[in-house]
């Protein structure tokens, strides 16, 4: 055998071994990959953590923010989205941004209505209205729903 062909024959031998281990390490790594990736649970814990700190450090609510509207794009389906929602209201009420607290209250109610965050949320924007923005006619309204959608609830 011509060292040409001696080398020719090793890449075709070593072509073939590598040919043969690709699907077996692209399953190995699409199973890596999902021990790797956080739980929803996990990421929402992280969101919480990073509105917490924002809600001291004004420089981090950029961050938190993206964290929890991570969790509900990533997650629409788990009941860790309302509580990601719920904690993205509450850091932004605590900012001072009424309107977009009330207003992701608002997306809370109507794609979770039935979540465990959904009465607080309708409280809460009840809250807002009346305290901080002065709508009585607004609050009247929420507060009705309140009692209207989740009697029994105190």
């Amino acid at each position: 055998m011509t060292p040409a062909s001696e080398t020719a024959s090793r890449r075709s031998s070593l072509t073939s071994r590598c040919s043969s281990l690709i699907p077996v390490l692209s399953v190995f790594l699409l199973a890596l990959s999902a021990c790797s990736s956080p739980t929803p649970q996990q990421q929402l814990a992280t969101a919480e953590a990073a509105a917490q700190e924002a809600a001291h450090d004004g420089g981090k609510v950029v961050q938190a923010v993206a964290l929890l509207e991570a969790v509900v794009a990533g997650h629409a389906e788990t009941p860790e989205a309302p509580r990601a929602l719920k904690a993205l209201a509450m850091l932004r009420q605590q900012h001072g941004e009424m309107e977009g607290a009330i207003s992701t209250y608002d997306r809370l109610l109507a794609s979770y209505p039935a979540s465990d965050e959904a009465v607080e949320a309708q409280f809460m924007t009840a809250f807002i209205y009346e305290e901080h923005l002065a709508d009585f006619a607004a609050a009247r309204q929420a507060y009705q729903k309140v009692i209207d959608n989740y009697p029994g609830t105190e």
